[in-house]
């Protein structure tokens, strides 16, 4: 399991780089985020928070305000032990994108991604996604993971797929992308902060469009759009209930509750 932690953590993302920092494009966004907190409370209760009875570091059903645990018996343990929710989860190849994305998130759903595939390749892999965005190179490295790894990828949109992981939630495999009732999807277009000199300015220009380029290629690919809709579409922020996604081609059902 050691392998599996820590995945999830509040994080925050930049257009802009400063000093020394070679720059990188982003998707424009709102810079929020949602989903589980940082924090790994205990499974250990400290003697002021436990009831009236229990000694201090008994492993009790009560935790404190946090990611909930829940007991879990690892391979070859003779009892169960606490783990959070969120571990537990990962064991049955189930993942959350539920934050902004950035470097630290896309290592760690890819080697999550990775271990999965290496354990059994035969069994498919569940990504939800309720995220407003992030860097586009770690969006594209997660994307190229999906299309790696053996088993096929479902990607679930359960609130807001924007921006870089509108981009996501598309790459899933054919025919298992999909959206619960009232979920949104946006897309656009990358948006570089390059700082320095003209040249320098004038290198990453031409490198955001490359990559808009590519993008919109994927997008038309995955969605069977053509590429000019899909890059009139791109231009400004454009919004999509989960109906609407699905007839877009971006998701290919939608759920009913």
């Amino acid at each position: 399991m050691s392998s599996l932690q820590g995945l999830h953590s509040h994080t925050c993302f930049h257009s802009r780089q400063k000093h020394s920092q070679p720059p990188r494009a982003s998707f424009r966004s709102a810079q929020f985020s949602s989903g589980p907190g940082k924090s790994r409370q205990s499974g250990l209760l400290p003697q002021e928070c436990c009831p009236a009875g229990h000694k201090r570091g008994q492993l009790q059903r009560q935790h404190a305000i946090g990611v909930p645990k829940v007991p879990f018996r690892l391979p070859g343990e003779p009892t169960a032990q606490w783990i959070d929710v969120y571990n537990r989860l990962y064991r049955e190849r189930v993942l959350f994108m539920c934050s902004p994305l950035n470097d630290e998130l896309g290592n760690q759903l890819i080697g999550i991604m990775l271990y999965l595939n290496s354990e059994d390749s035969t069994k498919d892999l569940y990504l939800y996604i309720n995220s407003q965005g992030g860097e586009i190179s770690s969006g594209i490295a997660l994307y190229d993971t999906m299309n790696y790894v053996k088993p096929p990828v479902n990607t679930v949109c359960v609130g807001t797929a924007a921006s870089i992981a509108a981009f996501v939630l598309t790459g899933g495999a054919n025919g298992k992308r999909l959206s619960l009732s009232h979920g949104r999807v946006m897309i656009h277009q990358p948006e570089g902060g390059a700082q320095g000199q003209a040249t320098e300015i004038l290198v990453e220009t031409e490198e955001v469009l490359r990559l808009r380029r590519r993008i919109a290629e994927i997008y038309a690919e995955k969605t069977g759009q053509p590429l000019n809709r899909i890059a009139r579409d791109m231009d400004r922020d454009r919004f999509l209930s989960a109906r609407e996604a699905k007839d877009y081609g971006i998701i290919d059902l939608v759920a009913q509750g």
